[in-house]
C-alpha cells in the first residue's frame, strides 16, 4: 500500500495516520496499518508505504489512507482494487 503526500505549506510537518482495507461489499474494515512521525519539508513530498502480510478472500476492496499532518482536518484518499480467486 502506498500514498504520496505533498507539503504545500511553509513549515515542516510530521505525518501520522493509517491505511484501512475495507471489504467493499460488506462495508467492513478487514485490516489497519498505522504509520507515524514521517517528516515532510516545506514544498516537499513524502511517499508513504505500508506492508500488510494478511490474506484477502476473492472480492472487491477499498484501501483508504487517513493522514494527520497537524492541520485542522485530516487528509484522505482511497482506491478500489480486486482480489481474484
Amino acid at each position: 500500500m502506498g500514498a504520496t503526500f505533498a507539503n504545500l505549506g511553509n513549515i515542516l510537518v510530521r505525518l501520522k495516520g493509517r491505511f484501512e482495507i475495507k471489504d467493499a461489499r460488506a462495508d467492513k474494515v478487514v485490516a489497519k496499518v498505522a504509520f507515524e512521525d514521517l517528516p515532510v519539508l516545506p514544498g516537499g513530498t513524502r511517499e508513504i508505504a505500508a506492508e500488510w502480510s494478511g490474506k484477502l478472500e476473492a472480492g472487491t476492496y477499498v484501501v483508504i489512507v487517513l493522514i494527520d499532518y497537524g492541520g485542522r482536518n485530516l487528509v484522505a484518499g482511497q482506491k478500489t482494487f480486486k482480489v481474484g480467486k
